[in-house]
């Protein structure tokens, strides 16, 4: 009997070995797969940090690149005398020089008040300070040739203070010209400044 309850006592004791070694070869993938499962998402996180970090950095090289750009457009524009009040004497000035220099028969002028500009994009680094103006201006010229309207055009693009923008020109013929001017010419022309907010 004592053979048989220590046979017995043996088989309960493997069989209990049996069972945990069961439990734990179930365990193990299980145990395995659920790490893995938490590395993934660990490494998960860490890319969306590591892209939401690199996205900050290139935002930032980004804004540093507009407001470095910002700046040096700000400098060329000051260079030039755009920066400020707008300074109509000047442009009158200019094109009274031009039409002696190119020796225009004819040259009038109509000049309107001035406004915010269309669509003109704010220096990034001067968000709220500044604005870009526009005083438009209808030039009516008497010209010899189709070449004095574009020389006439290049010379008006020369630093003054202001950036002149051409938005459009018109050309005809004069029926009797006589000795004067063959051609007649209208052009359209924004006088650009950056001036502060009022």
């Amino acid at each position: 009997m004592s053979e048989f309850l220590s046979s017995l006592q043996a088989l309960r004791t493997s069989l209990l070995r049996c069972l945990g070694l069961l439990v734990l070869g179930l365990a193990m993938p299980l145990a395995t797969h659920l790490a893995a499962d938490e590395a993934a998402r660990r490494a998960a996180r860490e890319a969306e940090r590591r892209a939401a970090l690199e996205s900050e950095i290139a935002s930032g090289a980004d804004g540093a690149s507009q407001l470095e750009s910002g700046a040096a457009r700000y400098r060329d524009l000051k260079a030039r005398g755009a920066v400020g009040a707008e300074r109509r004497l000047d442009w009158i000035r200019r094109i009274s020089q031009i039409k002696e220099a190119l020796r225009l028969p004819e040259l009038d002028y109509e000049l309107a008040p001035q406004q915010a500009a269309a669509g003109a994009a704010p220096l990034p680094s001067m968000k709220g300070r500044y604005e870009f103006r526009s005083s438009a201006m209808k030039l009516r010229l008497g010209l010899l040739h189709e070449g004095d309207l574009l020389g006439f055009l290049d010379e008006l693009d020369k630093p003054v203070s202001a950036v002149p923008r051409v938005r459009a020109c018109r050309i005809e013929r004069i029926a009797d010209a006589g000795a004067g001017a063959r051609l007649g010419a209208e052009c359209r022309v924004d006088w650009i400044t950056l001036g502060e907010r009022p």
